[in-house]
């Protein structure tokens, strides 16, 4: 408006200047060699810094154009990691050499590095009348992260913690009428969980158990039978009859 004015600051003369306005009401200040309150060397030529940002100098007496880049990630740049918003191509994703995720063009996502392991008992197993007997699961469908021991302890061992989906099946046979036969699962070699079928005469009897387990990294995972009979059952080898599985699924 007409009798406004603006203050402002020449550095040459180091002294404030009154600027008024124009008698039209407008005011128009044309700034050159701007600088930033007591910074030196400030940029005042932007030819060629397009998309570029500005930073203090590590000198800390001005301040300068640099590339924009991605913080870093691990010992690389962030950048090959980051995942496209939108693609019509699969996506892979790697983590130290490691591809820990694929999404196809379906949507349908695969972990190929989650823990998972699928195992059976090749050889017929005794299990004595009354007795928590180990299930002696010697071979392995597969076993993604190598935690499971199928020689020695027969149990699985969590690399890292988690929720962990744990299954299995017991084919028990020499079963006798009206006694119970059990499939349990254990952790840390103490009894959490257990399901038992009773025998509706002398056929085989496979009772199945599906759970879900909390895992701390360092935790294991056996499986045992039981069977409360007057006499010793067999439990029937075979990747479809006796098998137990462990999966994280969190």
């Amino acid at each position: 408006m007409p009798g406004a004015y603006l203050w402002a600051y020449d550095p040459t003369n180091k002294k404030w200047v009154k600027v008024p306005c124009a008698t039209d009401g407008t005011l128009k200040v044309e700034i050159t060699n701007m600088n930033f309150w007591q910074l030196e060397d400030t940029p005042n030529e932007y030819t060629g810094q397009a998309g570029k940002g500005l930073r203090v100098k590590s000198t800390e007496d001005g301040l300068e154009f640099v590339a924009l880049a991605l913080d870093p990630h691990g010992n690389e740049a962030h950048d090959p990691d980051m995942l496209p918003l939108s693609t019509s191509d699969a996506i892979n994703a790697y983590m130290s050499g490691n591809k820990w995720l694929g999404v196809a063009t379906s949507g349908i996502v695969g972990l190929p590095k989650q823990s998972g392991c699928m195992v059976y008992l090749s050889t017929d197993q005794s299990i004595p009348s009354k007795t928590h007997v180990k299930v002696n699961f010697d071979a392995v469908v597969f076993d993604i992260q190598n935690e499971f021991d199928e020689t020695t302890n027969y149990r699985f061992t969590a690399t890292e913690g988690g929720r962990y989906l744990v299954a299995a099946k017991l084919a028990f046979i020499d079963v006798v009428d009206g006694n119970e036969y059990f499939v349990m699962i254990y952790k840390n070699g103490s009894k959490v969980y257990e399901e038992a079928f009773a025998a509706g005469g002398a056929n085989a009897i496979n009772p199945i158990l599906t759970t879900v387990i909390e895992l701390a990294a360092g935790d294991y995972v056996e499986f045992y039978a039981y069977q409360n009979s007057a006499s010793t059952a067999t439990l029937v080898a075979g990747s479809a009859t006796t098998w137990g599985s462990i999966v994280k699924i969190a």
